[in-house]
């Protein structure tokens, strides 16, 4: 059970991963934003990819917007996220993560901005032990090796002398080649 909820976690972790891959490539020809203006046109939510950035939004507003509810797509010509963010009064950056609280005559904007690499770095870490485990990892299963610490059991096939563990019939090495005497 447990591995087939982690193969299924890698896979959408590889989904996610190549979307987010795609998202970035392009982000570098042109901003996209994705915008959800809610029924009553007091807030908005946005989500805006441009040079690499990915920007979350909100913006709450005292009186109702004059564009039409629902969800929107457009794309811009590309825009320096971190610099735009760092015209807003309030901001800051933690390492490559920066956010900003914009207060204005009527509306409250806030952002959250993450570089598009760094998702990619994260989303792509669970398909990266999944593969490791399937090639490299799995010592258990080959023949003449230590379960325990992997040492090469052809010299002593009944334990382990590295470690001390008693070796399982299906961690013993085959028998040595007899040697042809001549």
């Amino acid at each position: 059970m447990k591995r087939s909820l982690f193969n299924l976690l890698a896979a959408a972790s590889l989904g996610l991963c190549l979307c987010t891959s795609a998202v970035w490539l392009r982000s570098e020809a042109a901003a996209e934003l994705l915008n959800y203006q809610n029924a009553t046109l007091r807030n908005a939510e946005f989500v805006l990819s441009s040079r690499g950035d990915l920007a979350l939004g909100i913006v709450w507003r005292s009186s109702p917007a004059t564009a039409p509810y629902g969800l929107r797509y457009r794309t811009e010509a590309t825009l320096n996220l971190p610099a735009q963010l760092r015209q807003y009064p309030r901001h800051g950056f933690v390492g490559p993560i920066g956010w900003g609280t914009w207060v204005r005559p009527g509306s409250t904007q806030w952002v959250l901005l993450f570089p598009l690499w760094l998702i990619v770095s994260v989303l792509a870490i669970l398909p990266i032990v999944w593969v490791y485990r399937r090639t490299l990892g799995d010592r258990t299963n080959r023949t003449g090796i230590c379960s325990t610490c992997g040492y090469d059991l052809r010299a002593t096939p009944d334990r382990c002398p590295e470690c001390g563990t008693a070796v399982t019939p299906t961690a013993q090495a085959p028998p040595p080649a007899a040697s042809s005497a001549r």
